[in-house]
């Protein structure tokens, strides 16, 4: 997903580049002045008309890559989104585990102190020990 939001974001830096060279050899083509024949004013026309007509086609390019580009970056904004929210609930999830891991070794221990207290004092009342399932 990153790749095709970089590719577009390239795509759209070139036809900026191309708008911007077209841009410039249209104002680099000299402006007919004076009196020309109708030979003289059809060459200038057309070179103009050529020329303009070129830099809006790579207006029109700039703007489907744009257009392109927005599309991408609104899927990688919505797809890494997502992956930080399952990335903050499996962090939740690993958190709460440890916390339940601590209740199980705190049980343990318990049970092995009471254990230990019952068997040196002679003590003939044992507690059940309890155990917890695991959540799968």
């Amino acid at each position: 997903m990153r790749a095709r939001l970089i590719v577009a974001n390239r795509d759209v830096f070139l036809a900026n580049r191309l708008v911007n060279e077209r841009q410039a050899r249209y104002d680099q083509i000299g402006r007919p002045s004076g009196v020309l024949t109708q030979g003289e004013f059809d060459a200038a026309w057309f070179s103009l008309d050529a020329t303009a007509g070129a830099v809006r086609h790579a207006v029109g390019q700039r703007i489907d890559a744009e257009m392109i580009a927005e599309q991408i970056r609104s899927e990688w904004v919505e797809a890494r989104s997502k992956t930080e929210i399952l990335e903050r609930l499996r962090e939740r999830a690993h958190e709460e585990w440890q916390v339940e891991a601590g209740r199980d070794e705190d049980r343990t221990t318990d049970d092995l102190v009471v254990g230990r207290h019952h068997l040196r004092h002679g003590s003939r009342t044992v507690r059940p020990t309890v155990t917890m399932e695991t959540k799968s």
